[in-house]
């Protein structure tokens, strides 16, 4: 996994959150520990990809990715994302990209951040994209001015502004892009289908309660 505050982050090298809450509660059900590991985003899909750990959170559904990795039906958690610009800018994004398609735009690598954005990426909308390997230094070069644009999960932005004592330097412009939905991904063997399934069947009693 990755820092991902409030849903995951460590304290004192203890992944804490409400998704490690989660994942310990379905995990030790189903009979197992759990060790968490924080690296950066696109190297965590690599080791997963290579088999070299057994899952990845918090991560969307995509075609490519399914073809390399298992998903659970059940996801995680849902995420409204937004925009992110300077307090004192004049970006306004309207709901529609042609809006803010010049500005730089500061995005995590190897992220997805829906299908919406996803989608607009890859067919070129945006002119200049700028990829980091945190959110932290997305949010510190929209705070310095090398990015114009963050494009971020609502909450998570809310709260790494909080920790970066930025709150009043930058502010959400325009509507909710897309809610998207988050889950958990395992490497593609046989045991771990077993162990997908089997998540599956445990996280849905806990919705249902």
């Amino acid at each position: 996994t990755l820092e991902y505050a409030p849903y995951i982050y460590k304290k004192n090298e203890i992944a804490i959150g409400e998704i490690p809450q989660l994942l310990n509660k379905v995990f030790n059900d189903m009979g197992y520990e759990v060790e968490y590991y924080f690296y950066p985003w696109a190297r965590n899909l690599e080791l997963v990809k290579l088999g070299k750990l057994d899952g990845v959170f918090t991560i969307k559904k995509t075609a490519s990715r399914e073809l390399e990795m298992i998903y659970p039906k059940e996801y995680l958690l849902s995420q409204d994302y937004v925009f992110f610009v300077k307090a004192d800018s004049s970006i306004k994004f309207n709901g529609d990209f042609d809006s803010i398609k010049n500005y730089r735009i500061g995005v995590i690598n190897a992220t997805s951040y829906g299908k919406i954005f996803d989608t607009a990426v890859s067919n070129g909308v945006f002119k200049n994209i700028d990829y980091a390997n945190s959110y932290e230094s997305t949010f510190q070069k929209l705070i310095a001015s090398r990015v114009d644009i963050v494009v971020c999960s609502k909450v998570v932005g809310l709260e790494l502004l909080k920790k970066l004592q930025a709150s009043k330097k930058v502010i959400i412009t325009g509507p909710v892009i897309e809610t998207a939905y988050s889950y958990i991904a395992f490497s593609k063997n046989d045991h771990l289908k077993a162990v997908a399934d089997r998540f599956d069947n445990i996280i849905f009693k806990y919705r249902k309660k």
